[in-house]
């Protein structure tokens, strides 16, 4: 083979093998840009739910405290009316937690986070024992059941939803 023979073939192969690289470039962009975008996705349709969750729990502690100001001023108007009340002895000051709240815009409930934290464990024990995953709480549905989201850590997936009855105790797939 010439000099001249062996320049055609490199010439040759490289008009091949250029096209057929920057074929699988754009194909393996296209991949990683559409991987991004469920990611990204995904997230925001966590944060909505998030919001809105947390929204409605700041709603009933709302009305929650409307209610019982209402009862105790109720009560400290029936107590004036039917009797002579010892002012420092009887009556208890209204406090409204709700003015905290507002300006974090989330509400704080140990108890909440505690059944939270037992459904977790709930579907862990059912699940087993497994490191490959992530258990997350979702949302607490119109039954009162905690929705836990069972999520594989290496593509961050949510693989099973499971819904859990704290006062039965069950766990059961969604």
């Amino acid at each position: 083979m010439g000099r001249r023979e062996r320049s055609k073939e490199s010439k040759f192969k490289i008009k091949i093998w250029l096209p057929i690289l920057c074929v699988v470039v754009v194909g393996v962009t296209f991949y990683m840009i559409y991987d991004i975008q469920n990611k990204v996705d995904r997230l925001t349709e966590y944060e909505v739910l998030n919001e809105t969750q947390n929204s409605i729990s700041s709603e009933n502690a709302t009305n929650e405290n409307e209610i019982e100001n209402s009862v105790v001023q109720n009560e400290v108007a029936n107590e004036t009316t039917n009797a002579v009340i010892n002012v420092t002895n009887t009556s208890r000051p209204v406090t409204n937690t709700n003015a905290n709240n507002n300006k974090n815009n989330t509400s704080f409930n140990p108890g909440v986070t505690d059944q939270k934290q037992r459904a977790i464990e709930l579907v862990k024990k059912e699940w087993g024992k497994d490191s490959s995953v992530d258990f997350l709480f979702d949302y607490v549905n119109e039954n009162n059941e905690y929705v836990v989201a069972v999520k594989d850590k290496a593509t961050a997936t949510v693989k099973y939803y499971f819904r859990v009855n704290l006062e039965t105790g069950t766990v059961e797939l969604d």
